[in-house]
């Protein structure tokens, strides 16, 4: 077995990219606006990936990650995904995450 050996900043690039690559959402992202007038009518907006619920944000600030993409990304990554998926995912929107609740 060959051990490879990565810098924190390294890790967090490739996983960064993995999320860029592999887990936006179905329709693409859009602008903080858009997902607040949503939460104001419905109080969650759902994250779709290839037709399947993966996320879902909450008027509250709190995010539920389902079962099916943390298993993927435990997988991956052990849990050095969790802090980076939640700046990932501010980035992206404009919202803030005040909680991840992990399905």
């Amino acid at each position: 077995m060959i051990k490879i050996t990565l810098k924190k900043s390294q890790l967090d690039k490739i996983i960064l990219k993995f999320f860029n690559e592999d887990y936006y959402p179905d329709f693409g992202w859009t602008d903080s606006i858009y997902y607040k007038k949503n939460l104001d009518l419905y109080g969650i907006y759902n994250f779709y990936i290839d037709g399947i619920l993966a996320y879902t944000y909450f008027e509250d600030g709190s995010m539920e990650i389902n079962s099916w993409l943390v298993d993927d990304l435990n997988s991956r990554f052990n849990d050095k995904w969790i802090l980076l998926f939640k700046k990932w995912f501010e980035t992206n929107t404009g919202l803030t995450v005040y909680d991840i609740v992990i399905d």
